[in-house]
C-alpha cells in the first residue's frame, strides 16, 4: 500500500509541476536551485538521521516545522 501511495503523489504532483510549468508560473531558475538543494539534502540528511536516536530526529523535524511557521507567521508582507 505505501508503494501505491507513493505512485499515486508522483501522479498527482507531477500533474501539478506540468500545469505550472505549461501556464508559465514557475520561475525555472529558483526551481532548479530548489531542485538541487532537495535532492543535496535528501542524501545528505538520510545518512545523518540514521545515525541519530528517533527521539533526535524528532526534535529536529519539530524544530525546523516550527522555525519555518515561525518565518510564515512573521516574515515579509
Amino acid at each position: 500500500m505505501n508503494g501505491l501511495k507513493n505512485l499515486f503523489a508522483l501522479c498527482i504532483n507531477g500533474s501539478a509541476a506540468i500545469y505550472f510549468l505549461a501556464e508559465g508560473m514557475v520561475n525555472k531558475p529558483y526551481a532548479l536551485v530548489m531542485a538541487v538543494g532537495a535532492i543535496a539534502g535528501g542524501y545528505a540528511c538520510a545518512g545523518v538521521a540514521r545515525k541519530m536516536s528517533a527521539q533526535a530526529v524528532r526534535r529536529v523535524v519539530i524544530l525546523i516545522g516550527l522555525g519555518m511557521a515561525l518565518s510564515l507567521l512573521v516574515g515579509k508582507k
